[in-house]
């Protein structure tokens, strides 16, 4: 038997925009996070094909991704452990860095 969905939600979707916060408020904000960690990864997988060093590239994906997840935020789109996770790996990421080149 076909399983019903409710898509009254989307009747006055007008945008794309509307149609991706439809999305995001159905998921609890799935949507959003899913976004910025694609960005995420994207971003580390092409400095690591660069041939710069994991730990960097992770800071730098990872500030990226804080930055992304703070204003996403702000508008709504995430939930504040999507910052409180970014802002974890760019502390993990740059104690990483600093304990790596005082050891030599």
């Amino acid at each position: 038997m076909a399983t019903l969905i409710n898509l009254s939600g989307l009747q006055n979707a007008t945008t794309v925009v509307d149609v991706v916060n439809y999305a995001n408020s159905v998921t609890s904000n799935l949507v959003g996070g899913f976004f910025i960690l694609s960005i995420f990864f994207i971003i580390l997988v092409n400095l690591l094909r660069k041939g710069e060093d994991f730990a960097d590239s992770m800071a730098v994906a990872s500030f990226v991704g804080f930055i992304i997840s703070a204003i996403a935020r702000y508008l709504g789109f995430v939930s504040l452990y999507m910052v409180v996770a970014f802002l974890t790996l760019l502390a993990i990421s740059l104690l990483f860095i600093k304990t790596r080149r005082e050891a030599g």
